[in-house]
């Protein structure tokens, strides 16, 4: 059924070079401010529209529209010349496309070129600002207009700032964005990075559309797990009275004497050796402080036991408060949004919005709060089997792990039954899971701590040499060149590598995890998951995505549409992929890719069926 969908063309035939073509248009949004002029905030409304065209449109390169409107509508003229374009290009795109579609434009017919990550893209994994002014700096072109500027970042609502201000500043931001989009672009190309720039650029609308749909808590789970929370962050509290009787934990100054003179902590110090204390010359007893302090008697290793048991507790159950505030509020549905330009391996991340809570690290005790909001749905999820493995197994051409994934060895099983000594077979899901951990670290370069880390890391490192010797040949590739380009292209820097007196080479553990880390969760699930979502668009599926976590694809599925959303994952996260990642970064993986599929009416839970599927590019179908 699927070799019969036609995707739109810019997913099926990926094609870089058209940021190249000079038909596109420029546009930027000026709205009202609630909840940062978002979209999806049905109480905002559009001011002002302003778009150009490339010289190569049909309409011309000219400041073709401006409408001041202060209405729900989008410009006719911005939709028939965006109708014309082969591209749109903006700053941020992601807040004008939810605009975009909160009009009814068909946001998946649309290829973007956001300048944002354009200069992402460029940094690599350095850090600076992405903003539009900063970027426009960088190409020594002229700021936006400061008043108009002040007042918006003063919390002054567009729509109360006079008429003639605001068309100028938003026809200069307009300008700004066109230049800076034909300056960068070359710039892109020179670095041979256009083609990171698109995938990052297909994923936006995606994103866009993901963030309307939210996630359903359950009430009745959440309040469940945040009463036995309460019980036992009270009880967590009641044996830290108990023990130190008197103290209040909330003073900087009891907490203090506590720790450094009646425990006695050996306090932090500076280089020069002398106390590590604030400015005011007071004890230092924030939780990272408390953290780091080594215990070396009984007493304060019963002091931190008891601290740490506390700690977790009081961390649960405040992400349960937020849970159980948003079931009381807004009927569980929570909302969150996606981050493209923050993470140094070009991984998302994401931002909780009014409960705080975010979608890219929830602890896995809090998957089953989450249900499908429909009766007889499910929650469907399709992980990456072992991506991270893979990708640098691929990336070191390492036969011993290609063979591995082949005979379905489990790595993480394997780990688990190392650590806890007992056969593979013997192994729980749950002492797998714990293990995980384990297996990363020798994967990114460790040579582990406790006796049993270091055994396992050099166990590792030997029977895996391939990744093993192909990372240590990027760590002394940056110490010399000072940067790292990936078999794909995107390049990584550390202009400050260097190595120390006893051999140590500085940033070894990030030179290590950046390009597999990147290529498994920052190319390969983003990739998959574009065509996830097309696919369900072109079958008009009622089916709907309402997450990605890192390896992962979540959606809402109704029970009829399980098969056919298994096979969409399936095929996504394994053959578009192989073939995208082929056209775009000339990258042909050596290993198989695989998917785990779980379908429940809770996330997490598999009542609805567990599948298993898996591609090897080496081997015909």
């Amino acid at each position: 059924m699927l070799d019969d969908v036609i995707l739109p063309s810019h997913v099926l035939n990926p094609n870089p070079d058209i940021y190249w073509s000079d038909n596109y248009v420029v546009f930027d949004f000026e709205t009202t401010n609630l909840d940062s002029g978002s979209a999806l905030n049905q109480d905002n409304r559009l001011v002002l529209s302003t778009w150009q065209c490339g010289p190569g449109h049909k309409d011309g390169r000219k400041l073709r529209g401006v409408e001041y409107s202060y209405g729900p509508q989008l410009p006719v003229g911005l939709k028939v010349a965006i109708d014309s374009a082969d591209f749109i290009v903006a700053q941020n795109a992601k807040f004008e496309l939810q605009w975009l579609q909160r009009e009814g434009v068909d946001i998946s017919k649309l290829v973007v070129y956001d300048t944002l990550i354009g200069e992402y893209v460029r940094l690599g994994n350095r850090r600076g600002p992405k903003d539009l002014d900063a970027i426009a700096k960088r190409y020594a072109l002229e700021p936006k207009l400061s008043i108009v500027k002040l007042l918006i970042h003063a919390g002054v609502c567009p729509g109360e700032i006079p008429k003639r201000w605001l068309v100028t500043y938003g026809c200069l931001d307009t300008e700004i964005t066109a230049q800076v989009f034909m300056r960068q672009r070359r710039e892109l190309s020179e670095l041979r990075l256009l083609p990171h720039l698109y995938t990052r650029c297909l994923l936006t609308p995606v994103l866009a559309d993901i963030e309307r749909n939210g996630m359903q808590l359950d009430e009745e789970r959440v309040n469940e797990e945040y009463n036995r929370a309460k019980l036992e962050f009270d009880r967590a509290e009641a044996r830290l009275a108990d023990a130190y009787p008197g103290i209040n934990f909330s003073s900087r100054r009891q907490l203090g004497v506590l720790l450094y003179e009646t425990l006695g902590f050996q306090e932090p110090t500076k280089p020069d050796g002398s106390a590590d204390r604030t400015g005011g010359g007071a004890y230092r007893t924030d939780a990272d402080t408390i953290e780091a302090l080594e215990a070396t008697t009984d007493a304060q290793r019963h002091f931190k036991e008891i601290l740490k048991e506390r700690t977790a507790a009081e961390t649960e159950l405040k992400s349960l408060k937020k849970m159980k505030d948003c079931c009381d509020e807004d009927g569980g549905l929570l909302y969150a949004k996606y981050n493209q330009a923050v993470t140094q391996n070009h991984r998302l991340s994401s931002s909780g919005l009014k409960y705080k809570l975010q979608f890219q690290n929830f602890a896995r005790k809090f998957k089953p709060l989450f249900r499908a909001r429909y009766p007889g749905w499910y929650i469907a999820e399709g992980d990456g089997r072992g991506m991270e493995f893979r990708t640098g197994v691929h990336l070191g051409r390492d036969p011993v792990g290609g063979d591995d994934i082949r005979s379905k060895k489990d790595v993480h099983r394997a780990t688990a039954s190392f650590f806890v000594r007992k056969p593979e077979d013997r192994v729980t899901k749950a002492e797998r899971q714990a293990a995980k951990p384990e297996t990363f670290r020798p994967m990114y370069y460790s040579f582990g701590q406790t006796p049993e880390q270091k055994e396992y890391a050099k166990y590792f490192h030997e029977r895996y040499k391939g990744i093993f010797d192909t990372q240590t040949a990027w760590i002394y590739e940056v110490l010399k060149n000072k940067k790292l380009v990936t078999e794909w292209g995107l390049i990584f820097y550390w202009p400050d590598c260097k190595m120390s007196k006893s051999g140590y080479i500085k940033y070894s553990t990030n030179i290590a995890n950046y390009p597999i880390s990147c290529l498994a969760t920052g190319e390969i699930i983003p990739i998959g998951l574009v065509h996830c979502w097309h696919y369900i668009r072109a079958l008009k599926l009622h089916s709907f995505l309402v997450n990605t976590i890192h390896d992962s694809v979540v959606g809402e599925v109704p029970e009829h549409e399980t098969e056919i959303f298994r096979d969409i994952v399936n095929r996504a996260l394994t053959h578009d992929t192989f073939r995208y990642l082929e056209r775009v970064y000339n990258l042909h993986m050596t290993v198989p890719l695989g998917v785990e599929m779980k379908f429940g009416r809770f996330w997490g839970e598999s009542e609805g069926g567990e599948y298993v599927y898996e591609v090897d590019p080496l081997k015909k179908d």
